[in-house]
């Protein structure tokens, strides 16, 4: 009985809870016997659920691909070329 109460009430434009709601929420507070942040708190479900059948949905949040927190250093870099190289290690330090 409450639900189909505050279904009536939602179908008839009480689909928020601002000043304007007011009185709707606090009419519909006392028919259905339930307090008005219950029936704040309905409204706030039933738009949920709207939203999700209706297949509204936020925009997904897009994916950080992390990175060094310092930037590249000479050292990796050097390290990196070393490597590409294929010198042998025993030369590197040799003048």
């Amino acid at each position: 009985v409450q639900r189909s109460k505050l279904q009536e009430y939602y179908d008839g434009g009480m689909k928020t809870c601002g000043s304007d709601n007011t009185e709707k929420i606090g009419v519909a507070a006392e028919e259905t016997g339930l307090t008005i942040d219950q029936v704040k708190k309905w409204i706030g479900n039933a738009r949920q659920k709207e939203k999700i059948n209706s297949g509204v949905q936020a925009a997904p949040k897009p994916i950080k691909i992390p990175t060094g927190s310092r930037g590249s250093h000479s050292y990796n870099m050097f390290c990196s070329e070393y490597f590409k190289s294929g010198e042998n290690p025993d030369n590197v330090f040799k003048h």
